[in-house]
């Protein structure tokens, strides 16, 4: 048994003629309000709040929407890569694309910190205690390797994500191109297992809190489970074995993600049994996850919930989101905190409500200026670098 597709290999096209597939930006939109909700409900807490252990493991899990990403970015660049091999320009375009899409907004955010904000905060005697001798980590895309190291700057501290993922892409396109699908699939599981591997041998020694979260060679798996789903939504054959494990994985994932936290009593990403194999629970799930809404949309079903106008909305402006939520998190603090303390806002979860709602709305409104203004003009440059288009294609169950 095998699932055959039965239409054409994709041809290449201009990515503004391809068709849009709004359950992906349901996916971002997803992924980008776990990480804020986490975010700016920790800051409706304070020190002296309780809400309850479950409450506050909840807020601790904020950093899997981080993966999540990671895994849709996987999923997304191999597809765009896998139907673009042997075109004009392979290299050119997909670099010109992502300078594109990610440089802008992430290069004047570093220089305006450091060069504007930073210096004008010290004469305002703020920020004076600020470690700038890393500003060259930043500016060479290596902030995770800075954050990794035991060294932080809370304005900066979520770029770490962003230096990951640029990293692995900046070799992923030429494998891509050298390799043919089966040494493809082999390459990712190679990078699934080795992540984990590495992070269960270094737990053994005595490391910065975010080595292991932060540092690439520790942190690969869940591009390359993204990377393997978009090799597999491509393949003209897949077999039912296969096709059925990625639908129903995420059961034992999330079945081993339980277990490791119970074990160690939180689901904090520091924890050791998280950071050794836990991490790899929550991208086997969210692999599955994608796979299904690859299939779905492969079988012309639609994800209703993820397509649900807030999420697709949120999904278009997350990489904003994503850049400008933590000053916004950092500075609504301090008024948050004087605005509970007149109010005596009760129950403490009233607080947590309040923080996401205003902090959200704050972020998007920021993310909204920042495309129109900023971004969105860059993109429309994309249109002189054409890629292949990426969108699964209509599948049927066929006896083989």
């Amino acid at each position: 048994m095998a699932v055959t597709l039965i239409t054409p290999q994709p041809v290449q096209r201009e990515t503004r003629g391809a068709k849009h597939i709004p359950e992906l930006d349901g996916i971002r939109g997803i992924a980008i309000l776990v990480v804020l909700f986490s975010h700016f409900g920790s800051t409706a807490t304070g020190k002296t709040v309780n809400l309850g252990r479950i409450l506050g493991e909840l807020f601790g899990l904020g950093w899997v929407g981080v993966d999540l990403f990671f895994v849709l970015s996987g999923f997304l660049i191999t597809g765009i890569l896998l139907v673009s091999k042997g075109s004009t320009g392979y290299f050119k375009n997909f670099y010109a694309r992502r300078t594109l899409r990610i440089f802008p907004l992430y290069f004047l955010y570093v220089f305006v910190f450091f060069h504007v904000a930073l210096p004008v905060g010290r004469l305002l005697h703020y920020g004076e205690n600020i470690d700038t001798s890393g500003e060259i980590w930043y500016w060479l895309y290596l902030p995770n390797w800075w954050n990794g190291s035991g060294h932080s700057i809370s304005y900066l501290i979520h770029f770490w994500s962003l230096g990951i993922e640029e990293q692995f892409y900046f070799t992923w396109p030429l494998i891509v191109l050298i390799a043919n699908k089966k040494a493809l699939k082999i390459i990712c599981l190679t990078l699934i297992v080795i992540s984990p591997v590495l992070r269960f041998i270094f737990t053994y020694n005595s490391l910065p809190p975010l080595f292991l979260y932060n540092f690439t060679p520790f942190r690969m798996e869940p591009i390359a489970l993204g990377a393997l789903v978009a090799i597999l939504v491509t393949e003209d054959e897949i077999s039912i074995l296969v096709a059925r494990t990625m639908k129903y994985l995420w059961i034992p994932a999330l079945l081993g993600f339980a277990a490791m936290s119970l074990h160690s009593g939180t689901t904090s990403l520091g924890a050791v049994s998280i950071s050794r194999f836990g991490y790899t629970c929550v991208d086997l799930t969210f692999a599955s996850f994608v796979f299904f809404v690859a299939q779905s949309v492969r079988q012309n079903r639609e994800v209703g919930f993820l397509r649900n106008p807030l999420l697709r909305s949120c999904g278009k402006y997350s990489y904003g989101m994503y850049v400008l939520h933590m000053p916004i998190v950092i500075f609504l603090a301090v008024p948050l905190a004087y605005l509970f303390s007149r109010i005596h806002m009760d129950p403490p979860i009233a607080r947590v409500v309040v923080a996401i709602a205003v902090g959200t709305g704050l972020t998007y409104g920021a993310a909204l200026i920042s495309w129109n203004v900023l971004e969105n003009p860059f993109l429309r440059l994309k249109k002189r670098f054409p890629v292949a288009e990426f969108t699964p294609q209509p599948i049927e169950d066929t006896p083989q």
